[in-house]
Order: structure tokens, then sequence, then C-alpha cells
């Protein structure tokens, strides 16, 4: 969340700038990529790689639904509940209307194991008889509310077992549904007409009208002391949650999100719960210690009520997240459970819109589920947002199997990976579907042959890039993961990968040389046919490049003066392979038709790079801070010159076939103190592979130089460049 318009840009920036350079900050070894190959039809070795991969964070689960049952069973041995040994359903002692069905519990009781495993089997999915009348939805659904009282008083505990299995299955964070914020209870009955109003607003799809209305409702509950009180009561609960639960797994970080309930009668109860959830969000991100971080609404898509306001509900959140970002100049994250629907399950016209609903109009910036994909009425245009923007799709498998029957080619996560839409496993309702975050990946693996080990080790980084985490601390948790994940992937290679003596010795780096003659024609500051010959050296190994560039060039202009251009220079590119590298340069340039007799530079800045297709298509932009001291032929009577300047360089590559490639870059070169000197350079460049070692190029250079070393120099200088290379 973001306090200021200021601060809002300033943490875009490093939100694009930093955190891909953490991603890439312990790229993968090709050894492991080729080994996992091996392995992904063995499922016991699928299980043992990928429960001690660090995975990153469980985005999309929900604490009742992610305890086991067996913790569910003791807890009501200890409080002396009562069992309906029919429905296994929990009642309190002190509940009259419990049936005459129900047993005490206690420890010690006799058949205490018979029942414990009758529990386990009605709270979750193990043993599930796909053969019996309940069909699987309505059996998953119906299990919140045997074991809910087990919940009530326990929620410390709860998060305590969610911690500690993290921490079991190398899990470094977690963001917990926990808890709903709950209106005070007469706030209903205190607005009804209001709520009658938004059900008709509802029906009506009158937009301008419905958002009047909440207004109406927002102002009136500026001014409610018993509602900001429940604000404030709910900001406690969830501070007190994880007070008393950090001391269990410390080295997992916790964070919580608020949510609604859908599928209640009444729309007033969800803006409550909303209203609530956002406002908490603002107000606590003024603590320090805040561990609300987001929005969700919940439960099926296709109840009665969450069908009937759907639109209602998607129209709260555009609201509310304008709201808070006009109020209190915050911008709080929302995940919205979406597309949790499948073919048959509901009328067709109702799978064509919930997720672009969500994404177009309640602004989510994370999508939950999302299997209804392919059934959206404007999917492709969907699918193409998602991947720009970027908006997540939190992928729950064996939920989604076991509630919708949708599994293996029926899924849409290859849609979504094919679409470059960012994807994270989670594990929704683990203790119910009796699973881990470790055998989502495995089922995947399984699953998906088209997802390699690179694809794995990108959806653990969206775990934490997409989190919901303050900037500082996902940064600092990324940069921790990372390096959990480069010692990870170390062992493996030792551990695993059939190496030889060799190949436990560090890598060395590799030397590789390109050397090219090329004829140019220019047509700025030299008017005749040019020859330079240039080589190019380099060195690269796991963390950092070295490159060293020199060129000669040789030309005539007005058949009188000879130019000749000498350029020598070094450049250090710390992770050349990730999406942010750091980089330092260090060039020397002398060109005498110029009157320049020594230009001695040297720049430092950062490189962040986006690739839609690895090798094939990707973006660049560059930043750096560029020393330049000139040195002038006496003759032209100039001082030196000592300038700072910025260098901005976009860049863009492109791999048009298997062996040609086009490259345009520009470089943007201020001068720190007098932005009107400033150059322009601008390259295109296309290199056609002949053979394996050999190319052919053609370049276009231009240019553009507001204060030239004398009048003789024009301001602008372009050449057409063809010539031949070969790498060695």
């Amino acid at each position: 969340m973001t306090s200021q318009p200021v601060k809002k840009v300033y943490i875009a920036i490093i939100s694009i700038l930093c955190m891909p350079l953490l991603q890439g900050w312990a790229q993968s070894t090709p050894p492991i990529s080729e080994w996992f190959e091996t392995i992904r039809t063995n499922e016991a070795m699928l299980q043992y790689f990928f429960s001690r991969m660090p995975k990153g964070g469980d985005l999309h689960n929900h604490l009742s639904g992610s305890v086991f049952a067996e913790s569910y069973f003791d807890i009501a041995l200890k409080e002396g509940f009562y069992l309906d040994t029919v429905s296994f359903k929990l009642y309190a002692k002190e509940d009259f209307s419990m049936p005459q069905s129900c047993k005490p519990l206690f420890q010690g009781m006799c058949k205490e194991h018979f029942y414990r495993m009758q529990c386990v089997d009605h709270w979750s999915i193990r043993n599930y008889d796909v053969y019996q009348s309940t069909p699987s939805n309505d059996f998953f659904f119906a299990t919140f509310e045997k074991f809910d009282l087990a919940t009530d008083n326990h929620l410390v505990e709860m998060i305590k077992e969610l911690r500690l299995r993290a921490e079991s299955e190398n899990v470094q964070y977690l963001e917990i549904m926990a808890k709903s914020p709950k209106p005070y209870r007469a706030l209903l009955a205190n607005y009804q007409g209001e709520n009658d109003r938004l059900i008709s607003l509802i029906q009506a799809k009158d937009s301008i009208a419905f958002s009047n209305a909440l207004l109406d409702l927002h102002q009136k509950w500026v001014g409610d002391v018993a509602l900001q009180e429940s604000i404030h009561a709910y900001i406690n609960l969830i501070d007190s949650l994880e007070r008393e639960s950090a001391s269990v797994a410390p080295s997992v970080t916790v964070y919580y999100q608020a949510y609604a309930s859908r599928n209640v009668p009444n729309p007033l109860s969800v803006f409550a719960q909303l209203y609530m959830g956002f406002k908490s969000c603002a107000e606590g991100s003024f603590n320090a210690g805040n561990k609300l971080v987001g929005v969700n609404i919940l439960q099926p898509e296709d109840g009665e009520y969450a069908l009937r306001d759907y639109w209602g509900h998607i129209q709260m959140f555009h609201y509310l997240k304008r709201a808070v970002r006009d109020v209190f100049n915050q911008e709080v994250p929302t995940s919205v459970h979406a597309g949790e629907l499948s073919f048959g399950l509901m009328p067709p016209e109702d799978l064509q819109h919930h997720i672009s609903d969500a994404v177009l109009i309640a602004k989510a910036n994370r999508i939950g589920h999302g299997v209804g994909i392919a059934f959206e009425k404007k999917a492709p245009e969907l699918l193409q947002k998602m991947a720009l923007h970027p908006i997540p799709v939190e992928v729950n498998l064996s939920s989604n199997e076991f509630i919708l029957g949708v599994t293996g080619s029926d899924h849409p996560i290859l849609l979504f990976h094919k679409h470059q839409v960012p994807i994270v496993l989670s594990t929704d309702d683990a203790g119910i579907l009796r699973t881990t975050l470790s055998q989502q990946f495995v089922l995947a693996a399984l699953r998906y042959p088209e997802l390699k080990y690179s694809d794995f080790r990108q959806i653990a980084i969206n775990s934490i890039e997409y989190s919901f985490l303050p900037m500082p601390k996902k940064l600092e948790i990324m940069k921790m993961f990372l390096g959990l994940l480069s010692d990870f992937e170390s062992q493996i290679i030792f551990g695993f990968i059939p190496t030889t003596e060799k190949d436990h010795q560090p890598e060395k780096a590799k030397l590789s040389a390109e050397i090219a003659l090329d004829g140019m024609v220019q047509t700025g500051n030299i008017d005749k046919t040019n020859v330079s010959g240039a080589i190019n050296l380099s060195a690269t190994d796991a963390i950092k490049e070295f490159s060293a560039n020199g060129k000669i060039s040789y030309g005539q202009n007005n058949k009188v003066t000879y130019q000749r251009e000498y350029i020598a220079g070094i450049q250090c590119d710390y992770h050349p392979f990730a999406k942010i590298s750091p980089f330092l340069r260090i060039e020397y340039y002398r060109n005498e038709f110029k009157k320049i007799s020594g230009r001695y530079s040297g720049l430092s800045g950062v490189k962040y790079r986006y690739f839609v297709k690895e090798k094939i298509l990707d973006y660049s932009i560059s930043a750096a801070l560029m020393y330049d001291l000139d040195h002038y032929i006496s003759d032209i009577n100039l001082k030196n010159k000592e300038r700072f300047r910025l260098s901005i360089r976009p860049k863009f590559k492109h791999q048009l076939t298997e062996s040609l490639y086009l490259v345009a870059e520009v470089f943007y070169k201020p001068n720190v103190v007098d932005f009107c000197d400033f150059i322009v350079h601008t390259k295109i460049n296309l290199n056609f592979m002949v053979f394996k070692q050999g190319f052919l190029r053609m370049s276009y250079e231009h240019e553009y130089n507001t204060f030239p070393a004398t009048d003789k120099v024009k301001k602008r200088d372009a050449l057409l460049l063809v010539g031949v290379g070969f790498t060695l």
C-alpha cells in the first residue's frame, strides 16, 4: 500500500527495477533443468525434490480449511464438545438444539480412535466415495459447518499449525484468510432501507445509482461510532493473532487478508464486510506492525445469492478501491475469487464474465482460481491484459479437481502459461483436501510436462513478487528466498546429478571473441565510404560477465581530411541473465575529424530486462550515471570539457527467424547540469547467422549532438553499415 501520489510513482519504479533484480539473482543452472526431466514421471523423486525446494509463498489459503481434521478432533476432546454421530457436526455442551444422536467427546473415551477416524473422513476428503449421493462440491463446503465450533477460540493454535507446516516444507511466506471482519449486530436493522435499495439497484444493474447508494452508506458509516469500533476491534484481533503465534517457526513470514462472504441474502452485509476490510487495511497501514495487507471475497460463485449479486459485489470493489485511494491516498491490494466454475455447474451465460468483471471493473490485483477463463466472452483480450499488467492467477490444482472435477487437460493452467499470465501455485484448503504446497508442485509436474524446471522456479518467485507484502518487506523476503533457492540448486547439483570430479570444480569463465569487418556509407560528418574493423571479447560465468570491445575506423571526407576513429572499452555486467543486472563500463574514444584527441568516460548503472520468450523476444532499459572528460586537438582552441551525463537506453531485441535477429536501441544522454546539452544516439541492427560462427550484419546509426566539438562538425551524423563477422 502507498500513501501519496509521489510515493506511488517511487514504489512503482522500485517494483519494476528492484524486484526483477532479486528474481534473477540466482538463476538455475542447465544441469538442473536437464536432470529434472529425467525424474518428472517419478512421483517419489518429485516429492523428494519439491519438498526440499524453497517454494516462496502460499498466497491462497483459508485458515479454517487449512488445518487438518486431526487437530480439530483434539480440540473437541479438550473442550468436551458433543459429536453428532450421524452428521458428525460438533455441538457445545450447553447447546440445547443438539440432536439425540450426539455423544460427548473427552480424552480417553471409549472408541476414541474410531470416532477420530470417522471425523477425519467426514471433515476432509480422505476416503471420499465418489459413488455416494453427496456431490463432491457439496461435500466439501459442508465440512466447514461440521468442525466450525472448534475454530472459534483456537485461531492462534491453528495459525501455529500452518506456520510449522510451512517451515517443514520450505515455504517462506503465508498470506492467510484467517478471519473476516464482523459488523455490529444491529447494523442490518439500522440500515434495512439501504439494503432493500441495494437489492433493487443490483437487479436493475444501474452502476451510477448503485455507486451513489454506496457513497450515501459510506458517508453515514464515517460517523457510525459502533462500526468504527468494530473496525478497530478487527485490527486488534489480527494484531493479537500475529503476536501470539509469531514465536512458532519465526523464519516463516505471515500476513493476512480481510475478506467478505458473498453467499448471504443481504448485499449490505457484504458491503459492510468489504468496507471494514478496506478501511482496516488503510488505517492499519499507518501502524508499522500492521499485518493486514489485502481484501478478498469468497464462498462458492454458483450459490444463489452469489450469482444474484455478483454484479453488485464487483461494483463494491470498484467503489471502495477508488474511495480508499481518494480518502487515504492508499492503494489497497485485492484478490478476487473469480472463475471457480466449470461447464455444467451453472448456465453458460454466467461463465462468460466473472473473471473479466473482476479484472476490468473490480480492478483485482490477483485472481483466485480462474478455472473458467476459457469460457469468458473476451478471453483473448482478458489473457493479454492479465499478462501485460500483470495480474497473476492463483492456481489450486487439488481444490479444482475435487470441487469442480477439473483436472488434466481440462484445467487452464497451460492456457495461462501460454499467454504469459503469471502463475502461482497454492493450496486453498490444505486440511480438507489433505494436501501441501509441495504436492501442488508435484501434481503440476506430473500432469503438465510442458512446464519445465525454469517454470516452477518462476512460479515460486512469483509467489513473493506478486504477494501483498509491503515493498521494503517484500525486498527483504525476496533476497532471503533467492539465497535459499541458490543454495538448494547447488545442493541438488552435487547431491543428485551425476558429476565427475572436474564438474565439482568452480565453473571457469568462458572466453569468446567476435571479429567483424564492415563497410559503411555515412551521410553526416563523413561523406565517403568508411571501412572499420572491430573485435569483441567476453568472459561469462554464473554471476557476472566481462566484455571488452575495440573499433578502428578509416574514412575520407572531401578527398582531403582523413578520419581515424578509435574506440576501446570494457564492461562488467553483474547477473547478466537476470531481469536486472548492475553494470560498470569504462571507455576511451578518439576521433581526429571531430577534433577529439581523447575522451575518457565511465558509467555505472542498472539494466532491466523483460522477455516475452527467452532468447526470442525481449525488451530492456538501462539507466546510468556517466562521467565524460574530453580532450580536444589544440588547433581548435577549446578547453577540455568535463561533465556528468545521465544515460537512458531502451532496447528491443527480436529473433525474427532461427537465424535472423533484429536489435533496436536508443541512447539519450543529457548533461546533468544543463539538459539543453544532450546526445541522442539511435542504433538499428540486423544480424543474419550464415552458419554457426559466421554472420552478416546491417546497421543504421544516427546521432544528434546539441553541442559538437567545432562548427565544422555537424550536429547530425548518420551511417549505414554492411559487414561480415565471425565468432570464435
